[in-house]
């Protein structure tokens, strides 16, 4: 029991744990012009429909989540619940929440005839990037068009980014609020994918915050 908890511990912690946020803001005359942030691990389940049966897993699907998953390289909301285009009949499904596990469940029963079902919660790392010079530093990584015309909101792709492939995608446009970039690459190579975005931003003015960062500062808080 006590070699299962350790792993299990091991799954959820960050995998840039030991890795320090960057800021170079000072260099840059106080502007900030690019924010980059880990996100907090989400469950992910990949639906991949059968032969067939793409039709009938994603009307499971879209029963399920109360929103119809994207045929087409995009990215859908539903809740607590992120729906991103993984190729033809093809899925990967984000649950954020106290709910993310009863939504997996769910989606297993509702598919186990159209899909196959694979937990890749513990396989990926999250990135988000925003603030004015998001674009052209995304533009410096991946290997796909990104100008806002090619690349409005909603819009998603799997590509080359920095040499890992992944996915890119940009969060469906919010009155009021920022255009955020999100990049899930492989989690075990999260430092080198981190490592990249933070040389390619740095000269804009960044602010680089994991997940860790937030910890520490919060263990510095409580200690004060």
């Amino acid at each position: 029991m006590a070699e299962v908890a350790n792993t299990m511990d091991e799954r959820s912690r960050s995998p840039l744990a030991d890795i320090t946020g960057a800021d170079t803001v000072a260099e840059t005359g106080g502007v900030c012009g690019v924010e980059l942030r880990e996100m907090p691990q989400a469950a992910a389940v990949l639906v991949a429909a059968r032969r067939g049966e793409t039709d009938a897993a994603s009307a499971a699907l879209a029963q399920v989540l109360g929103a119809a998953p994207p045929a087409t390289p995009a990215i859908a909301a539903a809740g607590d619940a992120r729906i991103l285009w993984s190729g033809p009949g093809k899925w990967l499904v984000m649950l954020d929440g106290a709910a993310a596990a009863a939504h997996s469940e769910n989606i297993r029963a509702a598919t186990k005839e159209s899909a196959a079902i694979v937990d890749q919660s513990d396989m990926r790392v999250e990135l988000a990037l925003s603030g004015p010079h998001a674009r052209d530093v995304l533009s410096r990584l991946v290997s796909i068009d990104v100008d806002a015309a090619a690349f409005p909101p909603g819009s998603a792709a799997m590509t080359g980014i920095a040499h890992v492939s992944g996915h890119v995608w940009l969060a469906p446009a919010r009155t009021g609020q920022p255009e955020v970039f999100h990049i899930l690459g492989p989690r075990s190579y999260a430092e080198s994918l981190w490592h990249h975005v933070v040389v390619a931003a740095e000269q804009y003015g960044l602010r680089a915050i994991t997940v860790a960062d937030g910890a520490r500062s919060h263990d510095t808080d409580a200690a004060d």
